[in-house]
């Protein structure tokens, strides 16, 4: 593997992971756990993405 992709695909993995990851931060004793919020998915940023190539895209209308 050339050290160009090695570093294309760490870098990848590294600004996805600020989009994806998993809060694990623990509530402290006695404090209420932290509010559940709806999360980033691979499956709908690829949908959003479908949708907006769709969109952009002109269409050849009779």
């Amino acid at each position: 593997m050339s050290p160009l992709l090695l570093m294309a695909i760490l870098t990848t993995i590294a600004l996805t992971s600020l989009r994806y990851a998993v809060d694990s931060r623990w509530a402290g004793p006695g404090e209420p756990p932290p509010p559940l919020q709806r999360r980033h998915t691979l499956t709908g940023d690829v949908a959003a993405l479908a949708r907006l190539l769709r969109r952009s895209v002109p269409t050849a209308r009779g």
